[in-house]
Parts: structure tokens; C-alpha cells; sequence
């Protein structure tokens, strides 16, 4: 059945990354090869639990990395009381939506963090696996209400200060859905940025991000994403033969299920080059 196809979770255990396409957007995938499935944003994006304007390296952010040490999903990821659901902060932490691991010290000063969460949340501290870093247990929201003014970023100019070429990719904040046209905005100057000034040399990535949690409680994501799905990609340059061939069989299979899709090719940016695009043409 449709409903049963289950959602890639590439990032985590309950994390699936994405990445929005718009016209004012340059065409950049995560490392251009293979195919990919082309959704319908708008039916998809009340399920999305943060952006932001590059690859986060989400791995590294869920539950502060849990994957690589197990104790930290306990830690920061911790199973919900019987009968209870998990909270909604816990499944944005669990979509990759909080700190990168290896970018807590640069959290702490820019949340004006004091002495004791900076221990804490220190990557050579025990105190680090214990679960008692703040910043591996809530979102790294660019912009919130209960952060102090200045650790607030606000619009796009201030992103560009605080983030381009000062190791962007673990480093940067995430947007809420809400605040989803600040994200494209902020993601069309980054990519302007880069087009007049080059690739800022430390990102191997710079595919915009657009994360979901997986998971009992996620609103239905993986019948929502049959339901939205409206063709399967390849990129002219990059997918081989083979890789067509499955995305052939993947479209049969579809059909087979009820779901009658396209097969079209697109033009992507080439890796680490926005030579395509011309942000002022759609």
C-alpha cells in the first residue's frame, strides 16, 4: 500500500533531510548523482520541523550526535513515559533541529552562556554525555522570543555577519516553519554571496535543509509524502544509467501501487559551483 512506503530517515534514527526548489532558489542537491523524488511543498511543509540555508551536517545534531555515541540518545533522546507522547521540542531535537555537536562552544557564545552550561556542554567533559548540555536538548532556532536581543538573528544581513565563510555548515542557527520566509530569503543571499565572492572553502555541501521528524506522532508523514509526491528526478550530467534504471523500476512499482508519476530530468548547479544560476532571472 501507498500509505506503507516508509520515509527515508538519512539523518538519524527519526530524521529525514530534504531540500526546498523554488524559482528564486539556484538548483543545488546533495551531492549531485543518483535520482530523487520531487514533492509538492506546500501539502508537505506543515510537517517540517526546521530549515535552514545550508546542509547542517544533521547527523551531527541529532540528540548531539547519538548516533555515533549511543549514550547520548538516552541522554538527550530519551524514550517518553508510558502513555505519554513525546513533546514537540523532543522531535525537533530528534529531526537534527538542535546544536551540532562539534559547534557547541561557538552556541555558548553567542547564547552569552555562562560558565556552567559552557562545562557542560564542553566536547572533552564527562558532563557533555550525561545529558546535561542545554544546547543538545532544545532547537538552535535563529530567532526566539525567549533568547536575550542579541543572540537573535533577525534578518538575513546578520546571518551573512555571523555564519559565511566562519564554518557556516555546523555552525549556523535553524528557522522554525513559520518563519519560512526568512529562511528562503536568507538562503537567496547566502547563494548571492557565494556567486559574487566563491564558495566559502569549508562547505563540501550547500544544498538548503528542510528537516522532518519520523516517527509515532508525525502527523502522518509518509502517507502525506505519497500524497505529495509528483515525479522522480534525474540530473542531467551526474545520473548514470544504472541509477536511471532503478528509478524506472521505482516508477513501476508506483503504478503498481496506485501512483502514476513522471520521470523528468533536471540541470543542476555542478559541486561547489553556483555558475548557473542567476539569482535575478526565474
Amino acid at each position: 500500500r501507498l500509505e506503507d512506503v516508509p520515509v527515508d530517515t538519512d539523518c538519524g534514527p527519526h530524521c529525514a533531510a530534504f531540500s526546498l526548489f523554488t524559482p528564486h532558489l539556484p538548483a543545488v542537491v546533495f551531492y549531485a548523482g543518483g535520482y530523487a523524488l520531487a514533492y509538492d511543498a506546500a501539502m508537505l511543509w506543515p510537517l517540517v520541523r526546521c530549515a535552514a540555508a545550508i546542509d547542517t551536517n544533521s547527523e551531527q545534531r541529532v540528540c548531539c550526535d547519538a548516533a555515533s555515541v549511543g549514550e547520548r540518545w538516552q541522554a538527550y533522546c530519551p524514550a517518553p513515559p508510558a502513555g505519554q507522547p513525546l513533546t514537540e521540542s523532543a522531535k525537533d531535537v530528534m529531526a537534527g533541529c538542535s546544536s551540532n555537536v562539534h559547534a557547541l562552544d561557538n552556541r555558548a557564545n553567542e547564547m552569552h552562556a555562562d560558565q556552567i552550561t559552557r562545562d557542560t556542554c564542553a566536547f572533552w567533559k564527562p558532563w557533555l554525555n550525561r545529558g546535561e548540555c542545554r544546547f543538545c536538548a532544545e532547537p538552535q532556532w535563529c530567532d526566539d522570543e525567549s533568547y536575550a536581543d542579541s543572540s537573535r538573528v533577525k534578518e538575513p544581513g546578520e546571518w551573512l555577519r555571523r555564519y559565511a565563510g566562519k564554518g557556516a555548515q555546523q555552525r549556523q542557527c535553524v528557522w522554525k516553519p513559520s518563519q519560512r520566509a526568512m529562511f528562503e530569503e536568507v538562503t537567496r543571499q547566502y547563494m548571492m554571496h557565494m556567486k559574487a565572492h566563491g564558495v566559502d572553502f569549508d562547505i563540501p555541501c550547500f544544498e538548503n535543509e528542510v528537516s522532518f521528524y519520523v516517527g509515532d506522532g508525525d502527523g502522518g508523514l509518509a502517507e502525506t509524502a505519497m500524497r505529495a509526491l509528483v515525479g522522480i528526478v534525474g540530473f542531467r550530467g551526474y545520473t548514470s544509467w544504472d541509477s536511471m534504471g532503478q528509478a524506472k523500476e521505482l516508477g513501476r512499482q508506483l503504478k503498481r501501487l496506485g501512483k502514476d508519476v513522471p520521470i523528468f530530468w533536471l540541470s543542476t548547479e555542478r559541486s561547489q559551483s553556483l555558475s548557473l544560476w542567476e539569482p535575478h532571472e526565474e
